[in-house]
């Protein structure tokens, strides 16, 4: 199994293109589940935190007389936003995001 060289510490020496053994490549793949697993349950809790703040701020908006249904997929990386910064989405996201962790939920 390889290993990223940025994972290398100067101190340590490394095994030729940074080959781990085996008892070591099985306790690196470990840990590398474990933060996997980790971070997606704190995507889908976040996820869930913003679908919250979503609903309270459509449910707030006055005049806004149709059914919105959200969808949230914490599973997919995404870079950037496909929103217009002064589009509806672009708005509702920015203020239920500044609502999470902030004790205004």
């Amino acid at each position: 199994m390889a290993v990223d060289q940025g994972l290398s510490h100067p101190s340590r020496p490394s095994t030729p293109n940074h080959e781990l053994p085996p008892a070591h490549a099985e306790k690196y793949e470990g840990l590398r589940a474990e933060l996997t697993k980790r971070r997606l349950a704190e995507w889908a809790e976040y996820g869930e935190a913003l679908r919250v703040q979503l609903d309270r701020a459509i449910a707030a908006m006055p005049g806004l007389n149709v059914p919105v249904k959200i969808s949230i997929d914490t599973t997919t990386e995404r870079y950037g936003s496909p929103y217009d910064r002064y589009s509806l989405e672009w708005l509702l996201l920015e203020q239920a995001a500044s609502r999470i962790g902030s004790g205004r939920e």
